[in-house]
């Protein structure tokens, strides 16, 4: 409201301004249409240019038909205020006449003029003088349109910080936490020989959920150890070899991946799957390094009795295509696929160095 109110505010002000330079030409009645009308062009040239022509074809770089397109909007700004200019001032202010003229008029009536003076409606000259106020108004459309863009970017940060705060939130899953402290308590009891590996793993998983994760870029072979450790850790649960196959890469140092962006799908396919109540249960999870880009697998049963959902619902699937499309915008897909008896997804996403 304070934007719009500002933009009326300023084109009042040009309306007025030129109204007081059309006074030479027409008298204040007349020249206060003319410049209304001018500013009427001017109007629909500068919000055009801002919100059409810049956002379709300059930052697109149509760079071709952009400077088309401005030619165009050039002649037809200055063939508009010529014909305003021309149309509306009185004849004998737009010119004078030349003094020899007056002189033969006067003393010789028999003289004739062979024909009336036409005042040109589209010249050369004309659209030379014009081509300046109409740069002056690309010149601010543009500098406008970097103020949008700018806006629209700090809106599109508040939504990542919003998105990655509820999305980090719910990654430490206190049932997880329980369940894991429980098993390892266990094994402790017992005198486990897994124990150690087990403590290491579970303090790797807090120490990334707590600290590597705030980062903006963490190693992809980081990420894909935090998975592993979060599946071994839910093999602890159960007594029995659970059905989950992993097959990642052996990663280098090299590739960068936002942190976190995996694991709710890891996590949904433990929770629908119920691969712990179901003797038929079974999770596949892969990662590939293919072309520079990185594929990301989960597949999982679908039990045949429906289970009821826990609070949480689907945990952060929204989360996850927000932030894909806030960090990899055009350099992703996602291919969701629910069967009868199965589910699973693909994640393909080009990697940064």
């Amino acid at each position: 409201m304070q934007e719009r109110v500002l933009h009326g505010s300023i084109w009042v002000g040009v309306w007025m301004l030129c109204a007081w330079g059309f006074r030479s030409l027409s008298p204040f009645p007349i020249a206060f249409i003319q410049s209304g009308l001018v500013v009427l062009v001017m109007i629909a040239i500068f919000y055009g240019h801002t919100h059409m022509i810049l956002p379709n074809l300059a930052e697109k770089k149509r760079y071709i038909a952009y400077i088309m397109t401005v030619v165009l909007m050039l002649g037809v700004f200055s063939l508009s205020v010529d014909t305003v200019i021309v149309g509306l001032s009185p004849r004998e202010t737009l010119f004078e006449e030349d003094p020899c003229d007056v002189y033969i008029r006067e003393n010789h009536p028999e003289w004739k003029e062979d024909e009336e003076e036409i005042v040109p409606f589209f010249d050369l000259e004309s659209l030379f003088f014009n081509s300046m106020p109409f740069a002056f108004l690309l010149f601010m459309s543009s500098i406008y349109r970097s103020s949008i863009t700018l806006r629209e970017r700090e809106r599109r940060e508040a939504l990542l910080i919003q998105a990655e705060s509820k999305f980090l939130k719910s990654q430490i899953n206190p049932h997880f936490l329980f369940n894991a402290l429980n098993n390892i308590y266990a094994m402790a009891q017992l005198e486990a020989p897994e124990t150690p590996d087990a403590i290491y793993q579970l303090s790797g998983i807090l120490r990334y959920v707590l600290y590597d994760s705030n980062k903006e870029w963490v190693p992809l072979y980081r990420e894909i150890q935090y998975l592993q450790d979060f599946i071994d850790l839910h093999r602890l649960k159960d007594e029995q070899q659970l059905n989950i196959e992993t097959d990642f890469d052996a990663l280098n140092n090299q590739w960068q991946i936002v942190p976190m962006l995996f694991i709710p799908f890891v996590e949904n396919s433990f929770k629908h799957s119920k691969i712990e109540d179901t003797a038929h249960g079974w999770i596949r999870i892969s990662g590939k390094v293919e072309s520079n880009q990185f594929v990301f697998k989960v597949a999982n049963s679908i039990p045949e009795l429906p289970h009821q959902k826990d609070q949480q619902g689907g945990i952060g699937l929204e989360n996850v295509r927000r932030r894909l499309e806030l960090h990899y915008p055009n350099r992703h897909t996602l291919t969701i696929l629910r069967e009868e008896t199965s589910f699973s997804i693909t994640l393909t996403i080009d990697l940064y160095v």
